[in-house]
Parts: C-alpha cells; structure tokens; sequence
C-alpha cells in the first residue's frame, strides 16, 4: 500500500489535520483540560470497502505512537524497536 496525503490545515499552534489512503482524513487537536495538556486524534472518512482491514489496524497504531509520544515528552524513553533485524511489529 503506498500512503499518500496532505496537509490540510496546520496553524502551528493547536490543531493539525492531513489525508492519507482515498482521502481518510486524520485531526490532531492540542487543548489544556483542567491544567493538564489533551491530545486528541480523530481519523474520519474510513471507506467502507471490506477489503481495506488496514484501516482496523489504524487504532492500535495511532495508540502506540500517541503513547509513546507521551513517554517521550514525560520522560524522555522512546519506546520504538530499534533492532532492525527485529520486522512486522507495531513499534518498528
């Protein structure tokens, strides 16, 4: 499969949207809720074609790397595979 997109707003401070794959369209919205800092990602336009199971795969995906970016912020471990000989797994 060959991901391609755009991006289709990024005002540099709170929100972030971009396409990929027959245009789905994914948003990342930043907000302070009662002092702490929300990341909140929302993935739309998901074709219907039964086919196209990647898109099932997309949750797990987008939890792990929003996950892990929390690790990074917080305390500086990144938690993707870097063992190269290491393949087919959600953090590589």
């Amino acid at each position: 499969m060959n991901d391609a997109g755009l991006i289709i707003e990024a005002n540099g401070h709170e929100r972030f949207a971009f396409s990929f794959t027959q245009n789905c369209l994914v948003t990342v919205t930043i907000r302070d809720e009662y002092g702490e800092t929300v990341v909140e990602l929302t993935q739309s336009n998901i074709p219907d074609d039964p086919k196209r199971v990647t898109y099932i795969d997309c949750l797990s995906g987008w939890t792990f790397y929003l996950a892990n970016l929390k690790s990074v912020l917080e305390g500086g471990i990144d938690l993707r595979n870097k063992n190269a000989d290491i393949r087919n797994v959600l953090n590589s």
